[in-house]
């Protein structure tokens, strides 16, 4: 019986050369094992890079006001009422305005309620890297709210600053055992310096005084002109001028809102109320169209507009 020669790789392998895959093998091995704690440094750096990406990116976006100290006279602070009490008096009187006047999702803390991470690398705190770059990009989604009771001729006045800046005095002393009329006078001031638009709306709503609301957004159209809180308020001018049957000027407030965000559902929405109203439905339901386009959530106004039920939406 004829036997076929073996083939080159059926020959078997040679002793050093399996010794020298061997070595090889855990030379690769050895080489590996000094990499894993670079590989560990690695992967450990990125993981934390993300955590603080995603930390720093709420933080940003986030609306927080914080209370960071209202000062008060030795007298006060002697008999308990402290720094730290007149500012949370401060801040639960401002929260019950807001919720009085339906101002919605208010987040309004303490110092020592805001979490906060420091970058031991860096020593600097993501709370404290998020303010840089708010305040360098002109943001007013983060806000300190800082003050002091001061005793003048017998009696106790309030100061008040956002971010430094003076934007509050008590127009009245107020006797020393009551401090809480100042913060609870002072409160309505503290929304409507932190959240212009929706205090705006709120006299709108809940005061039924339109020509306040139209000057508290303009001052803050004025004063913010490129921000997100002028195009809400653009939006609101629009929606009062509507219900005062001033079209022109309704849609002049309509056409800013979109130049400053094309892509706001909400200017869309109330926009084409304006235009059903004034007769022209093709140009509504074009603008009906792109507002669903953007946000399907504002489909229920094109509905009520097909089934001949149409209501003028309130603005945002």
């Amino acid at each position: 019986m004829r036997t076929l020669p073996r083939s080159p790789h059926h020959r078997r392998p040679h002793r050093q050369q399996v010794l020298a895959v061997a070595a090889s093998l855990w030379t690769v091995f050895l080489e590996f094992g000094k990499a894993i704690p670079q590989i560990t440094l690695i992967l450990t750096s990125a993981l934390v890079l993300i955590i603080i990406s995603v930390v720093l990116t709420k933080a940003f976006t986030e609306r927080i006001i914080t209370i960071e100290g209202i000062l008060v006279p030795k007298l006060l602070s002697e008999n308990g009422y402290t720094s730290d009490v007149a500012s949370q008096r401060l801040r639960d009187a401002a929260l019950k305005v807001a919720e009085k006047r339906n101002i919605p999702n208010l987040q309004m803390v303490l110092p020592n309620e805001l979490p906060n991470i420091v970058v031991p690398a860096v020593g600097i705190s993501i709370n404290t890297l998020a303010s840089f770059l708010q305040k360098l990009l002109f943001s007013d989604r983060r806000q300190g709210i800082s003050g002091d009771l001061t005793v003048s001729n017998g009696q106790l006045w309030l100061h008040l600053r956002k971010d430094g800046q003076e934007f509050y005095v008590s127009e009245a002393g107020e006797s020393i055992e009551t401090p809480d009329k100042l913060l609870l006078t002072a409160a309505p001031y503290v929304l409507k310096e932190t959240n212009p638009y929706l205090f705006a709306k709120s006299q709108y709503t809940y005061d039924k005084d339109p020509e306040k609301a139209l000057e508290t957004a303009k001052r803050t159209i004025e004063r913010f002109p490129n921000s997100e809180t002028a195009l809400w308020c653009y939006v609101l001018e629009g929606v009062i001028y509507h219900d005062r049957k001033e079209y022109q000027n309704a849609e002049q407030a309509f056409t800013r809102a979109a130049e400053l965000n094309p892509r706001y559902a909400y200017t869309y929405l109330n926009w084409g109320f304006l235009l059903y109203d004034q007769g022209r439905p093709d140009e509504a339901i074009a603008n009906f169209r792109r507002a669903i386009a953007l946000d399907a959530r504002v489909a229920e106004g094109y509905n009520n507009l097909v089934l001949g039920s149409s209501r003028k939406k309130p603005a945002r």
